[in-house]
């Protein structure tokens, strides 16, 4: 087994210590893997590793250190420290004394510190109030741009003043590599201020800057609800198509790479279409972009069948309704009549039928579909929309709560194990179908429980 680096192996070490610990002991570990770290003149390492070590252990043995000796003897660290790797600066960071909040002085080294973990470690030991970040921030917005302290007040809703940062953000432009872009600043900004008050400006901004689009789409995904108001303003601005066309593409970047961002994606484009749809059945007229947005969501959905075709438990199934539910029905019996047409020549397409007759047996495949509906849909009013869709495209509910009939395992899930077919049951919850009669297709088996 590889012996780990002195880095991982000195902030273990420090980890270990405690105010009844054996400090003989550290010393001695310490000292030992010291003589281990490469010797480099440049930047002088090993001594400034030895001269930290009588810190740390005044921070953590001695009850009454004062803070603000301590931050003195951090800083003088810090800004020795050189190149030393993060992990192990946040190892020593972690035994500086718990001081109460606004007795130390922090702000000088959060507007140097180089390293976000670094900062976001502090702030989550609370040397540093919320207050205090999002006041030095708001008092300093344009020497704290370029560096990580805002990203720190970003992430911890601390910043004040988010108009202030959208103006400032575009006026300063590029930030430093490592931090959040100009882009991902100006989605925080358009999340934080309150709903409408952002729109002309960011009308603007998308219009002068179509660079920025791509970025900036991607970065309101992030956001809970954000892809909303964004789809929304976009099918408003009708004037310009490329506009709704390079936020379908970010949306199908997010789809096609799977990110964690992925299931954002697809209520993001659903949004869309139902937004674009809306805005030209109000105009009574025909909307170019609703093309491009279908078009892409149709290809996005026949692409998730195949994923949850292959592998049942596939993450694709819960995006499936949401990108296809104005076109269930041509997808999900498209789909089926390229299975069927399999031959014996064609021995690719013969085997994707046998997996998928398999799943069709269980319905597990099309389960996910609708289930999805409930599972992923985190907008009201979206869901509702889905709902109609589905029923004009003749998707029925099977069965009605409370009603008295037969079980049968084609049709019904037990709510508890013991019940056999041809018992006596009650539909708790029913369940979905597409079609009816011989050419029914069980979408959702209906929940039923023994008839009392």
């Amino acid at each position: 087994m590889t012996k780990p680096a002195w880095p991982d192996r000195l902030a273990k070490t420090i980890s270990k210590l405690s105010p009844k610990a054996n400090v003989a002991q550290f010393r001695d570990e310490y000292a030992e893997i010291v003589r281990t770290v490469p010797d480099d003149k440049k930047s002088n390492s090993r001594e400034v590793l030895l001269e930290v070590r009588p810190a740390i252990e005044s921070w953590v043995t001695e009850e009454d250190k004062c803070p603000c000796c301590a931050l003195r003897e951090w800083t003088k660290f810090y800004d020795a420290a050189g190149s030393m790797p993060v992990s192990l600066l946040i190892a020593i960071a972690k035994k500086l004394p718990q001081a109460k909040s606004g007795t130390v002085d922090w702000q000088p080294f959060f507007f140097n510190c180089r390293h976000k973990a670094l900062l976001t470690t502090l702030f989550d030991r609370r040397m540093v109030a919320k207050g205090h970040l999002q006041s030095w921030v708001s008092d300093k917005l344009r020497d704290a741009y370029p560096l990580p302290v805002l990203d720190l007040a970003i992430d911890n809703d601390a910043v004040g003043d988010y108009r202030g940062l959208w103006t400032g953000s575009l006026k300063w432009g590029n930030r430093p590599a490592g931090l959040q872009c100009q882009e991902e600043i100006l989605a925080a900004c358009y999340a934080r201020e309150p709903v409408g008050s952002l729109d002309k400006d960011l009308s603007s901004y998308l219009v002068d800057n179509p660079k920025s689009r791509g970025p900036f789409y991607k970065a309101v995904l992030r956001y809970p609800m954000l892809y909303l108001r964004l789809a929304e303003l976009l099918a408003s601005m009708s004037g310009d198509g490329s506009l709704v066309d390079e936020f379908v593409k970010a949306c199908g970047d997010e789809l096609r790479n799977a990110s964690s961002d992925t299931s954002r994606a697809a209520l993001a484009l659903a949004s869309m279409r139902l937004f674009v749809a809306a805005r030209a059945e109000a105009q009574d007229k025909s909307a170019p972009a609703s093309g491009v947005v279908a078009a892409a969501s149709k290809h996005a959905a026949s692409e998730a069948l195949r994923h949850v075709e292959e592998d049942t438990s596939s993450k694709y199934g819960s995006n499936f309704s949401l990108l296809s539910a104005i076109d269930l029905h041509d997808i999900v019996h498209g789909h089926l009549k390229s299975l069927s047409t399999a031959t014996a020549d064609s021995s690719g397409p013969a085997e994707r039928s046998s997996k998928y007759e398999r799943h069709l047996g269980k319905k597990e495949v099309l389960d996910k579909v609708l289930s999805a509906i409930n599972e992923s849909t985190d907008d009201e009013s979206l869901r509702d929309g889905l709902e109609v869709s589905l029923f004009n495209l003749g998707v029925r509910p099977l069965g009605k709560p409370g009603q008295a009939t037969e079980f049968d395992s084609r049709l019904h899930e037990a709510e508890r194990s013991g019940i056999v077919p041809g018992d006596k049951v009650e539909i708790v919850e029913p369940g979905r179908q597409l079609g009816k009669d011989a050419d029914m297709l069980v979408l959702s088996k209906a929940i039923v429980r023994e008839r009392k």
